[in-house]
């Protein structure tokens, strides 16, 4: 009976109500999709926003849902154990409600997924509870930010342990192979850096009397605090033993990996070569024999000049210079890249192949498959940037008959499909059946012309450390089809094609009219 009257009582404002309720959704375009949460928020756009996030205080404005907090306003901390240890927040109550959520220290979680569950102070905000999801792939650091909320509110302590040690580094991380080392080094100070479990590791190497006399680490920004101290140990193991080929420490082998690399790294900018032994020098010898290889018989139809191309390897860029000359690829030298020295090593036999062949359409080495495809990605670019060259001198040798507008094949505005423009996209990466990583979101920014894709730019990732899987291959492939439909997936980097794939699709049904 009572919610009849209620009813009653609104029934002459009701079509204002629903006047108003029109106007907003007119006004504002509003549209559910497949990107929306179970709260109501967009996590695409929880997502780039996050890219824009400089401060760990939330501003967001304080929700209606829950029954508010019978406390004073004022400020109150609370601590939980997260990922890799304590995560410490402060929480600001006013008026019975929480209106701001600090992170006060979370020292030893992982920046990629701590950056994930610092969502969840957003949400507790807005729905002013404390009873909201973790966040997936960020399981004990949001389980350590919402019980720290807890506790400073409530009083409680949280029952959740800390991760397992074997947690916080799964996967299939391989041992490092041993190399052969001389144990002789010029003197001096030399940086390096590797990849490690959440991003680069960057050392400096004192080389004093020839011996290794100190090892610092400078950086190491995506390591988790508590498994990397435990790596560390292996530093003074290396000086001691004045070589890298050590164990890795149990339960932080990714990151333990990431120094062994890193010094290797920067060991390989000190070698010299005033004592060299017969099989070294011997060694020496078949490398300055691949270096000088005659080309093969094949041809390539470009004109002659020296052309520059840039591919993803495991650690970053690797650039390479391609010459040309009387339609042979006479020479292909690597100009830079901070891949790890014994796999290179291994890759490099593609530069060989190419010259044999004449082509680029050869495979990756075993035992080097990332640096490989890095390598290959950028002859194939170099080989491009020779089309294109190719194909403008050609052009400029054709006679121009009438100057033809251009814009002339440019379809109509009211026939157009799509809104021309620049769109915020974002997708999630979810692992294989194998689940050999946790699952990532990739952010990008995609500009769509004449109901096609004409650039993929601001490619963000969550976890850094998968950006080699990024193929520059998968975004020509997408631009020059105008489409992400009928693009193939790049072998070895399925799931972060399917999800680039998905990001330029949400781009066209934003752009859609």
């Amino acid at each position: 009976m009572k919610i009849l009257k209620k009813l009653q009582m609104i029934k002459p404002v009701l079509p204002v109500m629903l006047l108003g309720i029109f106007v907003i959704v007119a006004v504002t375009g509003y549209r559910p999709d497949a990107g929306t949460d179970s709260d109501g928020g967009n996590w695409v756009q929880k997502v780039l926003a996050a890219r824009k996030q400089t401060t760990e205080s939330q501003t967001v404005k304080a929700g209606k849902k829950g029954k508010g907090f019978d406390l004073k306003d004022g400020k109150y901390t609370g601590s939980a154990n997260g990922y890799g240890g304590k995560i410490t927040v402060t929480v600001t109550i006013k008026n019975k409600k929480i209106v701001k959520i600090h992170i006060d220290s979370a020292p030893g979680e992982t920046t990629s997924f701590f950056n994930r569950a610092k969502t969840l102070t957003d949400l507790m905000i807005r729905q002013q509870s404390t009873d909201v999801d973790a966040v997936s792939g960020a399981t004990y650091s949001s389980k350590g930010i919402i019980g720290a909320v807890k506790n400073a509110l409530y009083g409680t302590k949280s029952t959740t342990k800390q991760a397992p040690a074997s947690f916080g580094e799964k996967g299939k991380a391989k041992k490092v192979a041993k190399v052969t080392e001389t144990g002789n080094w010029k003197d001096g100070t030399y940086t390096g850096n590797a990849q490690g479990f959440g991003g680069l590791v960057k050392v400096k190497v004192t080389v004093k009397n020839g011996k290794i006399k100190k090892i610092q680490i400078v950086s190491a920004s995506g390591e988790t605090g508590s498994y990397f101290a435990k790596a560390k140990a292996l530093i003074p193991a290396i000086v001691k033993k004045q070589t890298t080929n050590v164990d890795a420490v149990s339960g932080a082998t990714y990151s333990s990996n990431g120094i062994i690399r890193a010094v290797r790294n920067a060991l390989g900018k000190a070698s010299t070569t005033s004592k060299k032994t017969k099989t070294q020098k011997k060694s020496s010898k078949k490398n300055t024999k691949k270096q000088t290889v005659k080309p093969g018989s094949g041809t390539v139809p470009y004109i002659n000049g020296t052309y520059y191309g840039t591919g993803e390897g495991r650690n970053g860029e690797i650039k390479v210079k391609l010459t040309i000359k009387n339609k042979k690829i006479v020479s292909l030298v690597v100009v830079s890249h901070k891949e790890d020295a014994p796999y290179f090593a291994k890759a490099k036999k593609i530069l060989t192949m190419v010259l044999k062949r004449q082509s680029a359409k050869v495979d990756a080495v075993s035992g080097a498959t990332l640096s490989s495809n890095g390598l290959i990605e950028a002859i194939e670019n170099a080989m491009d940037a020779a089309k294109k060259a190719t194909e403008a001198k050609n052009n400029t040798q054709k006679p121009d008959d009438s100057k033809k507008d251009d814009t002339s094949s440019e379809k109509p505005e009211e026939e157009l499909i799509y809104k021309a423009g620049t769109y915020a996209v974002a997708a999630i990466c979810y692992p294989d059946e194998e689940e050999e990583f946790w699952e990532y979101t990739i952010s990008m920014d995609v500009t769509i012309k004449q109901d096609k894709i004409t650039a993929i730019e601001n490619i963000v990732l969550t976890d850094p450390a998968n950006r080699p899987f990024v193929k520059s291959k998968l975004l020509k492939a997408i631009i020059r089809k105008g489409t992400p439909e009928g693009v193939d997936t790049v072998t070895g980097a399925t799931c972060s094609s399917k999800a680039i794939l998905e990001a330029c699709r949400e781009a066209l049904q934003q752009a859609k009219k």
